[in-house]
């Protein structure tokens, strides 16, 4: 079974998630793994925020990502986070794409920055594919996804459960049964179970309520099948050997689905997909931590 791992983190402007996430991966993974944080442009505003629980008000503590990794700057070296500047190489690439007549996205720049991280995981080495930075790891989400991958077999891929926390004011949130939400809710693409939190409108989440979810919805089973079909998994983030990331081509930039296309070129490929039921990824930046 895989131990430590590198985790691909394309970054997007956005500090505070930033900040947040790896504070996830370090309060909440069994292992300690190795972080890359690709980046450009660092003195773009940034265009998220944090949330006082207190005053119930939105603020930056950040004005932009060089001002995180200033500030954070001992906090990330001491555990094991580098960020990976490519504002050149981004550049560049951007030109040339456009002059070919093809439009720019923020897709295709998240595809392309992956694509950059992958050059620093070893040829045989599992690594954790396009960890968005506003997602959030839950307790010992590794080593439950760890535990069920065979090192012998390099032609599949392994993905947490994808979360999406509901705050809409809708009355179909009342119906969900919190204590089994993968029969009672479904939400992106109707295959991710949904985070039910009935009595807040304002969008953050406590520590504790993640820790109560993972306990109510943890299972020791596995969900499996092929990748594209997408009707019982997400595709994001995911568990792959750069052996198989580099036989299909790596990311493709398809725009605004390039994770999609990545899923499917994998799929074509025959390639199997393993859900853990027990391993949960939040897809949600506004964190408060209980102290």
């Amino acid at each position: 079974m895989i131990k430590e791992t590198t985790i691909i983190i394309p970054e997007l402007s956005k500090p505070h998630f930033l900040e947040n996430c790896i504070e996830a991966l370090i309060r909440n993974s069994y292992y300690k793994h190795r972080i890359l944080v690709i980046g450009s442009n660092t003195k773009i505003f940034a265009t998220d925020f944090l949330y006082d629980r207190y005053s119930k008000k939105q603020y930056k503590k950040y004005k932009c990502m060089h001002d995180f990794l200033e500030k954070r700057c001992d906090w990330l070296k001491d555990n094991n986070v580098t960020f990976i500047g490519v504002t050149e190489r981004v550049a560049k690439f951007r030109e040339e794409y456009e002059r070919d007549g093809k439009f720019y996205d923020g897709g295709v720049d998240v595809s392309f920055k992956d694509n950059i991280g992958v050059e620093y995981v070893g040829e045989k080495e599992w690594f954790m594919w396009n960890w968005d930075d506003d997602f959030i790891a839950t307790p010992d989400w590794d080593i439950n996804l760890f535990r069920h991958v065979n090192e012998n077999d390099h032609n599949r891929v392994y993905v947490p459960t994808h979360v999406q926390p509901y705050f809409a004011e809708d009355k179909r949130i009342y119906t969900i049964d919190k204590n089994d939400v993968w029969i009672t809710s479904r939400h992106i693409s109707e295959h991710a179970p949904t985070l039910p939190i009935f009595s807040r409108t304002e969008h953050y989440l406590l520590e504790s309520e993640l820790k109560e979810f993972v306990i109510l919805n943890s299972r020791n089973d596995t969900q499996e099948e092929i990748c594209g079909a997408r009707t019982k998994t997400h595709w994001v983030p995911m568990l792959i050997n750069k052996s198989l990331y580099s036989s299909i081509g790596g990311s493709n930039y398809q725009g605004c689905a390039y994770d999609l296309e990545l899923d499917n070129t994998l799929g074509r490929s025959g390639v199997m997909k393993t859900t853990s039921r027990n391993s949960f990824i939040i897809h949600r930046g506004y964190m408060i931590w209980d102290e």
